[in-house]
């Protein structure tokens, strides 16, 4: 949004008025952002702070592309004529619910399955993050889409490899840190448990970047939390970090490796789906089964062991996160959408 204000004549980001926690995205002055309905804290005023934003938006897509994030909200429009309403799909919104985590009724996750196969079957116009998030979309719809792909980006200015190189003892490990059993954090506490004590010496910090209250972990003592409230403070981390592991078994896109590479870090990821369209195995990254210690150890060793290898992936992750910029990414936007809607005037975006 911050790239393509400069390139049009407005963005609007919409939202239902039910979050009264500060963002910490800085956002260009010129961005208008509609909040609608009170501000509520009750599930049912939430529920009707949500009904009124669809109708907001189902109104706009009259005579405005309106691009569709958020997976529950796709799924009750898919009701609406499909006029101008352009779905953005960054993940496996058909399986997000199939861990029981975010939703634990069976009833209510298949009622959310059959809608999101309805708004698959209904939507006209689908944007993606990724291949393996457009593949994941036309096995489960049937149809054939191809191209419309926007990947994420990095924000350059912040990510970037530290200014001056301070040497430490040891290697320091950087990861990030989630409660969600998809996310891998006990697979990396698992890890810890199998190196031997040769691996764990050459290492002097296992970073952990976290939003999350990781208290019922059992932390080794080399993990250091990190709590961070911008990119800026993530990227400090990064950027101390010899290498980075991503753990998580499941991602549409998965763009904390890429800021690593980005910060000069030596990046280990489990083979989680979105990662392929910027991974190259055994070039700019190692690539482990998701869920495979063994495995993630092996790699682990590898780079802690074999300094040449880790920087020569260290150069060639740093050449491929220079090649995703949120300058590319608005270039793309805007021309998948101009195919879209031909007719349509490319000034104004509404975007919730």
């Amino acid at each position: 949004s911050n790239v393509l204000v400069a390139k049009v004549n407005g963005v609007q980001l919409i939202m239902p008025n039910n979050n009264s926690k500060p963002t910490n995205f800085t956002l260009d002055e010129r961005i208008t952002i509609t909040k609608i309905g009170k501000a509520r804290s009750s599930k049912i005023g939430k529920l009707y702070n949500i009904t009124r934003t669809l109708l907001y938006v189902n109104r706009l897509q009259k005579k405005e592309m309106v691009i569709i994030t958020e997976p529950l909200q796709c799924a009750v429009l898919s009701f609406f004529a499909q006029r101008r309403f352009v779905r953005y799909l960054q993940a496996d919104d058909h399986s997000i619910f199939d861990n029981g985590e975010l939703l634990k009724f069976p009833l209510l996750v298949n009622l959310y399955k059959r809608l999101c196969r309805n708004s698959y079957k209904r939507g006209k116009f689908f944007l993606f993050n990724s291949l393996f998030t457009q593949s994941l979309f036309n096995t489960i719809s049937g149809k054939r889409e191809t191209g419309n792909i926007v990947s994420p980006a990095v924000n350059h200015e912040v990510f970037t490899p530290a200014a001056v190189v301070i040497e430490t003892p040891g290697l320091r490990i950087c990861l990030i840190g989630r409660t969600q059993v998809a996310k891998g954090f006990r697979d990396i506490i698992a890890l810890w448990d199998i190196l031997s004590l040769n691996d764990k010496n050459c290492i002097e910090e296992v970073s952990v970047i976290t939003p999350d209250d990781l208290s019922g972990f059992e932390l080794p003592d080399a993990f250091k939390l990190y709590l961070p409230v911008s990119d800026t403070e993530i990227a400090a981390v990064m950027q101390k970090a010899d290498i980075f592991i991503f753990s998580s078994q499941n991602e549409g896109f998965g763009l904390p490796p890429l800021e690593a590479m980005a910060c000069g870090c030596a990046v280990i990821t489990g083979d989680c789906g979105g990662i392929n369209d910027f991974v190259v195995k055994g070039s700019n990254a190692l690539v482990y089964p998701p869920g495979d210690i063994y495995a993630l150890a092996s790699c682990l060793q590898r780079l802690v062991h074999d300094k040449e290898a880790r920087i020569r992936m260290a150069t060639n992750g740093q050449a491929t996160a220079v090649e995703y910029t949120w300058e590319n990414a608005a270039r793309k936007f805007q021309e998948v959408i101009s195919h879209f809607d031909p007719v349509a005037p490319i000034e104004n975006k509404y975007i919730q």
